[in-house]
């Protein structure tokens, strides 16, 4: 066996690292002893002590220098320990959440939370879509994929890219069908009630927000008898649901007209006539509004806050979109505010609202506030898996 490299992270820079988070950063490394490639497995030590902390995957193109995924020191990363992370992710979907049904989509295997950091793989009906986010890992992508394939027995597994990750690790892998056979056209899933379509080789994400599953649900509830607002809509999830759970009226605005138009086959496949489609600029669409012109508003904007650079103008924009929200918002109406950016914290969210409120002069009373659905879990070790912020608030 090839030795393997050893990282010796800087006095004082190690704490993140040995209370389990899996990321390390290039400027907490002190020293390498050893030439690893792009790929090679690491083990990473603390400096006070010579501390052993865990093994991971060394990128030089990443200021993420090394993912760990494993802080035990017998258990370095072989292709069994892999296969093995996989099959309990399956499991916990499966099996704890009874999330198994053929006709549904889930998230099978998320990243960090599933000590599986770069991969994500979601399933829709029969078929697997792929998301890398790590070059190092990707160097195993054929160990995976076979995993996979053993494991989930889909009819076809695809890979789709995320460009502005892809970027800053330095990762060049194209859309592509990694195994078996992928539909051209939108495939149809069951949430429940409701059926949507979803393309596998366009749109956001892997296709659908399946992270948003359980908060749709709790919204309709709420939405029974009012004129709701559903901005950045995507394909209709929360849109449908309200109608669906008799909303008075649904107004459903995005910015993309494939999104609009698939969102319109969403509502004619579940004979749903009563949402108004619209392709406008959301913040435009709620300028053009008169004041208190709805009884709820749902805002489901995409992510702004890619690092922590551009996380200042991202809660700036945050902000103007929630105040233009308010203004249009009826007194006792609901304000659905979800922000999907990892680096923007729940606690910095409900500042931001409060914020947002007083500029408003209205006032908020929090009545839930929500995360991901459960196939989507948290790793307290790796506080960016709470990246989905949901808060439900009366506002007066």
């Amino acid at each position: 066996m090839p030795s393997i490299a050893k990282v010796v992270l800087h006095p004082r820079k190690a704490g993140a690292a040995i209370g389990g988070h899996p990321w390390v950063y290039a400027n907490t490394i002190q020293d390498v002893d050893g030439r690893p490639n792009d790929g090679d497995e690491v083990a990473v030590h603390a400096h006070e002590g010579d501390r052993f902390i865990g093994y991971g995957l060394f990128n030089s193109k990443s200021d993420i220098r090394i993912r760990l995924y494993s802080w035990t020191k017998d258990a370095t990363l072989t292709n069994d320990l892999f296969r093995r992370r996989i099959e309990d992710a399956v499991y916990y979907r499966g099996k704890l959440l009874g999330l198994s049904d053929a006709k549904s989509a889930v998230r099978l295997v998320f990243s960090e939370a599933d000590m599986l950091s770069g991969l994500t793989v979601d399933r829709y009906g029969s078929v697997l879509v792929v998301q890398m986010t790590s070059l190092a890992l990707s160097k195993r992508l054929d160990l995976l994929v076979k995993a996979l394939t053993e494991i989930c027995r889909p009819t076809g597994i695809c890979l789709r890219s995320v460009s502005e990750i892809s970027k800053k690790e330095g990762l060049d892998l194209p859309d592509q069908v990694l195994a078996g056979e992928i539909p051209d056209e939108p495939i149809v899933i069951r949430d429940r009630d409701l059926l949507f379509e979803v393309s596998l080789r366009q749109g956001q994400k892997t296709g659908f927000y399946l992270d948003q599953r359980e908060n749709r649900y709790v919204v309709a509830d709420l939405a029974k008898g009012r004129e709701v607002l559903d901005l950045y809509c995507y394909t209709g999830g929360f849109a449908l649901w309200c109608a669906h759970k008799l909303a008075a009226s649904v107004t459903a605005v995005d910015s993309s007209g494939p999104a609009i138009l698939q969102a319109k086959w969403n509502a004619e496949r579940n004979q749903i006539s009563s949402v108004e489609f619209i392709e406008a600029d959301a913040v435009d669409f709620l300028k053009s509004r008169a004041a208190s012109s709805y009884s709820m508003v749902i805002l489901d904007p995409p992510r702004l806050a890619f690092s922590q650079s551009t996380k200042e103008r991202a809660l700036r924009m945050y902000h103007r979109i929630n105040i233009e929200a308010l203004r249009v918002l009826k007194s006792g109406g609901i304000l659905v505010s979800c922000s999907c950016s990892g680096r923007v914290t729940p606690s910095e969210w409900i500042s931001l609202l409060a914020g947002a409120a007083r500029r408003s002069g209205r006032f908020l009373q929090v009545i839930e506030e929500r995360g991901a659905a459960r196939d989507h879990p948290v790793s307290p070790h790796c506080p960016e898996t709470h990246y989905l912020k949901c808060v439900i608030a009366r506002i007066y």
